[in-house]
């Protein structure tokens, strides 16, 4: 998406301030609802599936903690993916910024056709400058609850665990 940027900066600016996010800021297969939807994408207004993961750093990642952020966008992707190597640096701003207020960001790495060791995880996507939180999905389990069936896939989730974009 050519202005991944201004689309999440505009749902995040949304769900901060207790509003819904509006069309403008959703991508246009989601604005309206059209034939060929990806899965993930009709999760949107749903509840968030629930799930615990750790990050590289020790942390929770789980369903029951989206009440403790004002946003948690969950980045699915695939260290061995071009499109999500080209996505992670667009991210990183975004998550610098919306970070401050309050919004947590969580690469969960999925497997895409080859398993990968942490050191080969972490070297990827510091290659891309990503310092995203890194939470290892072993076999996509969560990713497969979140319906993430191509890479990237950005879930956005707002404080009451419903999933406000895809």
């Amino acid at each position: 998406m050519a202005d991944l940027q201004s689309k999440l900066s505009e749902q995040l600016d949304a769900l901060i301030a207790g509003k819904p996010i509006p069309a403008s800021a959703l991508p246009p297969v989601a604005a309206a609802p059209q034939p060929g939807k990806r899965p993930a994408e009709e999760m949107v207004g749903k509840k968030a599936p629930e799930f615990t993961l750790d990050t590289l750093e020790g942390k929770k990642v789980a369903s029951a903690d989206f009440g403790k952020n004002t946003a948690t966008v969950l980045n699915f992707v695939a260290p061995n993916c071009g499109y999500c190597k080209k996505q992670l640096p667009t991210v990183e701003k975004i998550r610098e910024e919306y970070e401050k207020k309050g919004v947590r960001f969580v690469n969960v790495t999925q497997t895409m056709g080859k398993e990968f060791s942490v050191e080969e995880m972490t070297k990827v996507f510091a290659e891309t400058g990503a310092k995203l939180e890194l939470a290892p999905d072993k076999g996509n389990a969560v990713g497969q609850k979140f319906q993430a069936t191509s890479f990237p896939t950005m879930v956005v989730v707002s404080k009451d665990g419903t999933i406000a974009a895809v």
